[in-house]
């Protein structure tokens, strides 16, 4: 069973997977070192962090595809998890798989960049989180580009009938809604 976990920065998404992880000990990778390999590795494939969300998602699925449709196959269960994940290619995988594929998406569309950031400082992170490494200015500028994207994942997953979980209010209750929709029966 392939769990794939995508969203927008800050939404909850590590916090599923570690849940999964902790849980039912189903491994994880998050696909977003993945595709900072390819953009710094492999130029020519033209992956830039500088894209748009969606724009880099689209252009880096074709390569992260095979390897889910690998996991998919060879796995009894493993999660990949991260802002990467393209929603139309996942529902080509939902749809080619069936149940032995499980997907959801969370977002932030319906707060604000000042709100999310208060949030992030007052609960974000461990001693290693990178958003540590960021003044207010940068994390209010990655927040409304997030939000934009959060708001185009609502409404991809909404047009091919993906889960999307908006975590803008009560985030703990709908991150654990999200996990609910994608956790094991096992």
């Amino acid at each position: 069973m392939l769990f794939l976990i995508g969203g927008a920065a800050r939404s909850g998404k590590t916090l599923i997977a570690r849940r999964l992880l902790s849980k039912h000990r189903v491994p994880c990778f998050c696909v977003d070192y993945l595709v900072n390999a390819l953009e710094e590795g492999a130029p020519e494939l033209g992956i830039s962090a500088e894209a748009r969300p969606e724009e880099r998602a689209r252009a880096v699925w074709p390569r992260i595809e095979p390897m889910l449709r690998s996991i998919v196959e060879m796995e009894p269960a493993y999660v990949v998890e991260g802002n990467a994940l393209w929603p139309r290619g996942v529902r080509t995988l939902v749809d080619a798989y069936g149940d032995a594929v499980r997907a959801c998406f969370l977002g932030y569309a319906i707060t604000t960049p000042e709100i999310k950031l208060r949030d992030i400082r007052q609960y974000g992170g461990g001693v290693h989180d990178w958003i540590h490494d960021h003044d207010d200015a940068d994390i209010l500028d990655l927040m409304a580009e997030m939000i934009a994207y959060s708001r185009y994942l609502r409404d991809a997953c909404r047009a091919l009938d993906l889960p999307y979980f908006d975590v803008s209010d009560d985030f703990t209750r709908t991150v654990n809604k999200a996990y609910r929709s994608i956790a094991p029966l096992w």
